[in-house]
């Protein structure tokens, strides 16, 4: 008999409380990028990622993935063309933002795929070692790199931030709802095989265990997100308060002045 498929919304915890989230394995599979993930998920409402491009536009993604990794194909475009006369828009036109799942869009941006790319959209051939050394430069840089931050591995959490902020901000607002429902409880990405700086233990800093990036990132957005909430309900409730004694006589201003004076 086959698994009906998960809720949507479900939010999954593990031994200690913390929220877990895996999309393959169907754990709190909306807060992932995977969302959607393979099996159609119940009652899922369309995901709306519009995101900027470098031309000036702006292009609507379905998936936060799709988006990620289009993001990605535009940074390494961008400095392919300095380093060889490389085919404009060659390696975004993979990331349509729709007609692919967030699978699909993650195993298109992987490092083989992405080589691949390079020697096709480059106007004179090149070899699997020429294309692998120019992907390596450009993911992490170069020993003793005189601008060690302009490489796509030291950019790439600024850009899961922006396009994170976007799928849990009120163009989304059930899904603000959801990260919302996690509460004050620790989050992260389960560790899959070898692990990434994405997930939990995925890397090591200062001998202390790492929550991962992803985790990091839903905990402060979720935070700020909650700030704004309480700014925004302080602000209606002054307006609100204006508005009122605005239309109230000097009698009734004079008798609530006085009520705040002298509680009973």
């Amino acid at each position: 008999m086959q698994e009906s498929a998960a809720r949507w919304d479900e939010i999954c915890e593990d031994k200690d409380g913390h929220v877990v989230i895996k999309a393959m394995f169907l754990k709190s599979a909306a807060l992932s990028n995977l969302h959607p993930h393979q099996l159609e998920p119940v009652g899922a409402p369309p995901l709306q990622i519009p995101y900027p491009t470098s031309d000036g536009e702006v292009v609507v993604f379905n998936s936060s993935e799709t988006a990620y990794q289009y993001a990605k194909a535009e940074y390494f475009e961008k400095r392919l063309r300095l380093k060889l006369n490389f085919t404009a828009s060659f390696m975004v036109q993979n990331f349509p933002p729709t007609g692919i799942g967030p699978f699909e869009a993650k195993k298109r941006g992987g490092k083989c795929n992405f080589l691949n790319y390079i020697r096709k959209g480059s106007a004179h051939p090149i070899t699997i070692s020429e294309a692998k050394k120019l992907y390596d430069t450009i993911e992490r840089g170069i020993p003793d790199d005189p601008n060690p931050e302009d490489n796509w591995f030291a950019s790439s959490k600024s850009v899961m931030e922006k396009i994170l902020r976007i799928k849990f901000s009120a163009l989304n607002p059930m899904f603000v709802e959801l990260l919302k429902r996690t509460g004050t409880r620790k989050i992260y990405e389960q560790k899959f095989r070898s692990g990434s700086v994405w997930e939990r233990q995925g890397c090591i800093t200062d001998n202390k265990e790492s929550w991962g990036w992803m985790g990091e990132l839903l905990v402060q957005i979720r935070a700020d997100n909650n700030e704004n909430m309480s700014t925004k309900c302080q602000m209606e409730r002054e307006w609100k308060e204006k508005v009122a004694t605005a239309t109230m006589s000097h009698e009734d201003i004079n008798y609530l002045e006085r009520q705040r004076a002298f509680p009973r």
